[in-house]
């Protein structure tokens, strides 16, 4: 099996994650058709989380504490958004407090 090229992942991330944001708006958009306002907060979330994973991707920054704090607080909204809205499921609640606890890490350590 031949390796591929650094230039060849960082094309292949991107048209991923490409593909992922064209899905998440898609879903976006047919989750508020069928869910109203009810559904914006979620929305809302979901497109925040995937708007910034693409602007990490493709305008770099995963490493920096900056983005770790913002994708936790995304993490922690979500979460609570699932929570609010009835959903009190195991995963919602680990959601939740694994973000809770990543966000106050970072803020209170850091680099």
């Amino acid at each position: 099996m031949a390796w591929l090229s650094d230039r060849q992942i960082t094309l292949l991330t991107r048209a991923f994650v490409l593909v992922l944001v064209v899905f998440v708006v898609l879903g976006a958009y047919f989750q508020l058709q069928t869910g109203g306002t009810a559904a914006l907060l979620e929305v809302v979330v979901s497109l925040y989380v995937v708007g910034l994973v693409a602007l990490a991707v493709f305008r770099g920054g995963f490493d920096t504490k900056r983005f770790r704090i913002a994708l936790y607080i995304g993490v922690v909204a979500w979460a609570l958004v699932s929570y609010v809205s009835g959903n009190d499921s195991l995963v919602t609640l680990l959601l939740l407090g694994v973000g809770a606890l990543l966000l106050t890490r970072e803020l209170t350590f850091g680099d």
